[in-house]
This record gives structure tokens, sequence and C-alpha cells, in this order.
């Protein structure tokens, strides 16, 4: 696996009120949808089982259905979050375009992507510190979330993150972090 020396950090925060049809965000990312069971699709995956930061008799399941890139977690047998870390499995050493500027990656590649799965975003921030540049976007739907950043340094591979989260099971709550949405207690 490439060691990625830099973080993209995608994550895609969707709560607040309905909106138009379209403008509303999907509940699908890579295939998966929020709401599926674990008893219906996740048996086969590798899993572990968690706990939900600050509180650890709320147990999860968090599985990979195939290498690195895709991340799913369960709680009760319900999915609500969904991970996706493109490049997560690469063995060859990164191309030119994977070293470029947050800000170019998300102009040329991942504004473009995210605009497709989840409309117009209702937040993008760049930071800059320490020599890394990042890029996050937001999305709030209804009771879903999702956020996409990018994170880059010169002459590093950035990390792209993708998450999307749903507060569909009871108990839960989706919040942002420096590394993508991420599920809490209630």
């Amino acid at each position: 696996m490439r060691t990625l020396g830099v973080g993209v950090v995608i994550g895609m925060l969707l709560t607040a009120e309905h909106r138009d049809a379209s403008a509303q965000v999907g509940a699908d990312l890579m295939g998966y949808r929020l709401g599926e069971t674990w008893s219906g699709m996740g048996r086969a995956m590798p899993c572990r089982v968690d706990s939900l930061p600050a509180r650890a008799t709320v147990k999860v399941k968090d599985c990979w259905p195939g290498g690195n890139t895709v991340r799913l977690t369960f709680l009760r047998d319900t999915l609500f979050l969904i991970s996706y870390i493109p490049g997560a499995d690469d063995t060859l050493p990164p191309t030119a375009g994977e070293m470029l500027p947050a800000e170019a990656l998300w102009n040329r590649r991942w504004k473009q992507w995210s605009i497709a799965r989840f409309g117009e975003p209702d937040s993008v921030t760049t930071h800059s510190a320490g020599g890394s540049v990042e890029v996050r976007a937001y999305w709030l739907r209804a009771s879903k979330f999702a956020q996409l950043g990018i994170v880059s340094m010169q002459r590093q591979a950035s990390f792209i993150h993708v998450d999307l989260c749903g507060e569909i099971v009871a108990g839960v709550k989706c919040v942002s972090s420096w590394l993508g949405l991420r599920g809490t207690p209630k």
C-alpha cells in the first residue's frame, strides 16, 4: 500500500431542512446505501466491533467490503456511515495528477464529481497551515450529512476522504472532524 503523505479530507455533512427534490443529496455512495442492513448484505465482509467516541457502550461494526477504499459503519444492524478513500489500496508511486495542490484537485476533479452526487455544496472552505492546504466542502440535507476534504503538501500525494453519514439510527448524530464525518452518541 502506498503511504500518502498528505490528507485530503472530503466529508459531506447533510442535515437541515428539506429543499426541493433536485437539491436533495442521495443516500448512496460507492454502490452502498444508507439504511441497508448488515444482516442483509454485510455478513460476508471483514468487520470489527468498535465503540463510538465518548461512550464505550454504543457498539458499531466497521466493515471493509474489499480492501481499504470503502468503509461501512453499522449500528444496530443499520448502515449509517459510508466512507470512501480513493487510492487507499494503491501500490504504485503517485502520479503527477495526485500531487496537485488541493485547490487544483477540487476544481479539476472533485468539485464536478461531488456535485454530480450531492448537488451544489452548501459551503466550501480553504485553509492553509504548516505548508499544507486543505479544501473542505459540505452538504447539509435533511438527516444526511456529506463532507469532502482535500489536504495537500508539495511533492507529496494528496489524501482524499469522502463521507456520507445519516442520522437514521436513534441515539447517533453525525459530526464533522478534520478527518471527515463520524458518528457520536446523542
